[in-house]
């Protein structure tokens, strides 16, 4: 570890470098995605096994659809 950086410094840059991994996830453009699809939101809620009884892909469809902007996903 770098001196004068902490652990939780390092696990915020892994965990940035995991949501960009997600966030460009099928991206075939060359231009680097620093926001998720829904179609990718949903992917890392599955992969994190978030989804169970209390929350479906259903639930984050609709959540993702009042809050994104018009004609993007």
């Amino acid at each position: 570890m770098a001196e004068g950086s902490t652990g939780t410094e390092s696990s915020s840059r892994t965990l940035g470098k995991q949501f960009l991994k997600f966030c460009n996830f099928g991206n075939h453009s060359k231009t680097e995605k620093k926001t998720l699809s829904d179609k990718n939101l949903t992917k890392m809620f599955k992969d994190c096994k978030i989804y169970g009884k209390n929350l479906t892909t259903t639930d984050t469809d609709i959540a993702f659809s009042k809050v994104k902007e018009k004609g993007k996903k």
